[in-house]
């Protein structure tokens, strides 16, 4: 391979104009779209004049003060700054991710590249892009977004141990890692990666003393975000905050979905089968090479994501971005595989292929269905029903959203006469029944059909 094509820098460019493809779309897409709206109604109040980051806000509350417990929304107020400056374009949130996305694999390969295994950071690199790095890495999610912080972080971690033991590479350490953790808590295992420094006789204790205070104090703003001010948050105003599954439950839910879970390792992590059996491949190699460096690596972090996967129980089966932060580490360990080809042009033959798998497993994503693109005249809908302030009700959060109102998400079998005199009571105005899901609608308890065409039908509620 030529000098030019074997540039990482060439081809993080290249993946990044790639993914600007359908950049602009709006959160259509069938996969995690109720995830990215919900971040989208935080930015979208941010821009709104929420300025207490504190006190995030989204659009649905039941009418209330709408504060919900959560992640640190760093990315949303990012999202929110940028709207400010250019106006109010949902994409913006896209485009970030994907900025930060991108300048976190260079410095994963940095960190490869200089303290782990030089002829593995190339590939590594690349394999963690396209996997299923490659898709979320252009959602309005901070999946990739806390990761890509918190590797900048560990670099400059690592610069402060190996190179000029500078208080300002402390300080970049403290900076990126503190907002990678709390922009999602499980980028958190990222910082075990320093047991190595920590454990080298060559490195001075004083050195590792400033080290340890300086994430005590990472740990400590996080465990306050998550443990005490979102617990806080989430008594006050009642919102939903997940805080895993008890252990029992964990374990059970996985043992009851196993096959789900194993999917989420042999196929969703790195899209592509023959990248898992190249990571099979590499398991096998770095032990029986014994490269140890990589082989803890690989054992101290599958450790400690066997004990957030049974944490997180149900969701980790049910969501693919839950094995996310474990892409880094199949990425690594089969870039050593790679790596051990003797031969370079089977390298990049089965390089290419792996690749080519991967991509053509998430072209889907990429591209917005004409059958949803009906959801985008609900903000017109809406303005003929209603003013701007006033409530309403839709069956999904993604399209309580696009009709760019506060107020409820329901379900047909939940509404109840109780709901519906509380929706009443709280001043919502209308329900909004999408036509793919009818089923069960109490229209006893509704008012008169307001509006009606192909894809929906709206109510008005109906005086108690």
């Amino acid at each position: 391979m030529s000098k030019f094509f074997s540039s990482i820098y060439f081809w993080l460019a290249f993946f990044f104009l790639l993914r600007l493809y359908g950049i602009t779309n709006p959160p259509l897409e069938i996969g995690h779209n109720e995830r990215q709206c919900f971040g989208l109604m935080v930015a979208q109040k941010f821009y709104e004049g929420n300025n207490d980051i504190m006190h995030p806000r989204f659009n649905g509350n039941e009418g209330v003060e709408n504060v919900v417990s959560m992640e640190f929304p760093f990315l949303y107020s990012l999202t929110a700054f940028f709207y400010r400056i250019f106006g109010y374009h949902d994409w913006f949130g896209r485009l970030i991710t994907l900025f930060f996305s991108t300048l976190g694999v260079f410095y994963f390969h940095e960190i490869i590249r200089k303290y782990v295994h030089e002829k593995s950071a190339f590939f590594a690199a690349l394999l963690l892009t396209t996997g299923i790095w490659f898709t979320f890495s252009r959602k309005i999610m901070p999946d990739t977004f806390c990761m890509s912080l918190t590797f900048i972080g560990l670099y400059y971690g690592l610069q402060y141990f190996y190179e000029k033991k500078s208080l300002l590479h402390l300080f970049l350490f403290f900076v990126f890692a503190t907002l990678g953790i709390l922009s999602k808590i499980p980028a958190i295992y990222v910082l075990s990666c320093f047991i190595f420094p920590i454990l080298d006789k060559k490195i001075a204790i004083s050195s590792k003393i400033f080290f340890s205070i300086t994430t005590f104090c990472v740990l400590c703003v996080v465990y306050y975000w998550y443990f005490i001010w979102n617990i806080y948050l989430m008594n006050k105003y009642n919102s939903w905050y997940n805080l895993g599954s008890p252990l029992s439950e964990g374990v059970a839910e996985i043992l009851g979905h196993l096959p789900q879970t194993l999917e989420k390792y042999y196929f969703n992590c790195m899209q592509s089968y023959i990248a898992f059996a190249t990571f099979l491949a590499g398991t096998l190699l770095l032990f029986r090479n014994k490269e140890t460096k990589i082989s803890l690596i690989l054992l101290i972090s599958s450790s400690l994501f066997f004990a957030y996967m049974i944490k997180s129980g149900r969701l980790f089966h049910h969501h693919d971005y839950y094995v996310l932060p474990f892409a880094p580490v199949m990425s690594l360990v089969a870039a050593y595989a790679l790596s051990q080809i003797p031969k370079p042009s089977f390298q990049y033959l089965l390089f290419s292929l792996l690749i080519i798998e991967a991509i053509a497993n998430q072209n889907h994503d990429f591209r917005i269905h004409d059958r949803e693109k009906y959801k985008l005249a609900l903000p017109q809908i809406a303005d003929s029903l209603s003013a701007p302030t006033e409530l309403l009700a839709f069956q999904s959060l993604q399209e309580l959203y696009l009709s760019q109102r506060d107020g409820w998400v329901f379900t047909n079998s939940k509404l109840k006469d109780s709901t519906l005199q509380k929706m009443r009571k709280r001043k919502c105005k209308y329900l909004f029944f999408n036509k793919k899901d009818l089923e069960n609608i109490p229209q006893n308890r509704l008012d008169s059909l307001v509006f009606e065409n192909e894809h929906y039908k709206v109510y008005s509620l109906k005086s108690f």
